[in-house]
């Protein structure tokens, strides 16, 4: 049973460690990293950079089955049918920003935006509005091809998209 639900979760470990590996070559090799105070800052966003980009590649494979899958619990999503088509070419542009160290105030709102409005909406689905014992949901983050439990994984994604939206937010307007 452990091994069962640990197993479910081995997809996202392996999207998390290759966007960690890229993101520690990458500054290490651009930047030359050795000791700097803000290595491990730039290894976090380009990390975040790279982790955004595969998921929105994820998404964008079968885009009307990630739309009709977010729909399931996004509220935002299921008020304007065309935020969830938005949604991954949103977080390419967070990918983008966060790999190039550009337009840090307007990513820095979209990714708090998305964040809240995300988190809200899966916190909403599985504490407030329960669908019942029998209602299972999966997270649409990953898009079609892998099938991840919609639960407290998907809540710290969010929370991570808040915070670095607030870092972005915070260097930009200071």
């Amino acid at each position: 049973m452990i091994i069962a639900k640990v197993s479910q979760y081995l997809p996202l470990v392996y999207l998390v460690s290759v966007a960690m590996v890229l993101a520690t070559l990458n500054v290490w090799v651009a930047y030359e990293w050795v000791g700097d105070v803000h290595g491990p800052w730039r290894i976090v966003m380009v990390m975040m950079g790279y982790f955004l980009a595969i998921l929105a590649f994820l998404k964008l494979i079968d885009l009307k089955a990630f739309v009709g899958h977010f729909q399931s619990y996004d509220m935002l999503s299921q008020r304007v049918g065309v935020y969830g088509v938005c949604y991954p070419f949103f977080e390419l542009f967070l990918a983008f920003a966060f790999l190039s160290g550009l337009w840090p105030l307007p990513s820095g709102f979209l990714a708090v935006a998305l964040g809240a409005i995300g988190g809200w909406s899966i916190i909403y689905r599985l504490f407030i509005k329960k669908g019942g014992a029998k209602t299972k949901l999966s997270c649409a983050c990953a898009g079609g091809p892998l099938q991840l439990p919609l639960g407290i994984i998907s809540i710290i994604e969010n929370l991570m998209m808040i915070l670095m939206g607030a870092i972005l937010l915070g260097g930009a307007l200071l």
